[in-house]
């Protein structure tokens, strides 16, 4: 059976880190803005499960050997989305006059 962790937005710690990411990023309205990457530190499989409406990301992980039990599967996420505010911020420039590039 594989083994799961569970970050719950509703319930961070008012000023840590998930918070504040929870706070000044646009998941999009069913989370498509949030991408979630993931690496295990063991052999094995890595997968996760958004759950937009209770507002939780769910981690699973299933090592290939089997561990004796119980047993800890570490592993490391990097969670990205958009600022808040990208709309209104155009990472595009009219100025042409330095060629590609925008100094």
């Amino acid at each position: 059976l594989p083994t799961s962790y569970t970050i719950d937005f509703n319930d961070l710690e008012k000023g840590s880190d998930l918070w504040l990411f929870s706070q000044i990023t646009d998941f999009g309205s069913n989370w498509e803005n949030l991408t979630v990457l993931l690496t295990p530190s063991f052999e094995g499989k890595i997968w996760y499960e958004k759950d937009p409406d209770n507002r939780k990301i769910v981690f699973y992980g299933n090592p290939v050997t089997s561990y004796q039990l119980p047993v800890t599967l570490e592993f490391s996420y990097r969670l990205t989305a958009p600022r808040f505010d990208h709309k209104n911020w155009l990472n595009t420039s009219d100025d042409t006059s330095h060629g590609l590039f925008v100094k």
